[in-house]
């Protein structure tokens, strides 16, 4: 098997934190937990194309999170949005503590920065019949998470 699909089920904000948004989805019947911060997210759905486009010229994308207002109402009505849809690449992929028969997996596209990442508390069972000791990239999409086990 080469690709492992997530396909999200659920979406919405965090209630402690309207910056972050947390994903459930659904891998070979398993369930999969994931957060990422509303500013990728509209990287991903093409949405509040101002403030991406300021954040692509500036570093510390943390202050813009605020101004994503285009996403976080696309987020109210999931699983019916209808966006331009972008595919990203989280080319920085670690593996974190295994909890509760998840393990954690973290991808980044820039390092370091917490709101530039996907956490996911993926299966450890899947993980480990499938990804365990493999190099793989990790993509999204609106309404999928994809990891791709690159060929040795």
């Amino acid at each position: 098997m080469k690709n492992i699909i997530t396909k999200i089920t659920s979406m919405k904000l965090k209630e402690s934190d309207d910056n972050i948004v947390q994903i459930i989805g659904i891998c070979q019947e398993q369930e999969a937990k994931a957060e990422l911060s509303v500013l990728q997210l509209a990287k991903i759905f093409g949405s509040d194309k101002k403030v991406i486009s300021e954040v692509e010229n500036d570093f510390g994308s943390v202050e813009y999170e605020d101004k994503c207002e285009e996403i976080k109402a696309l987020i109210k009505s999931f699983p019916n949005i209808k966006t331009a849809e972008k595919e990203i690449e989280f080319d920085y992929v670690s593996i974190g503590n295994i909890k509760e028969n998840a393990i954690e997996i973290y991808a980044e596209d820039i390092v370091g920065w917490n709101n530039e990442g996907l956490r996911i508390d993926f299966p450890f069972e899947i993980y480990d019949k499938y990804l365990q000791g493999k190099k793989f990239k990790v993509f999204m999409t609106s309404n999928k998470i994809k990891f791709i086990i690159e060929d040795k």
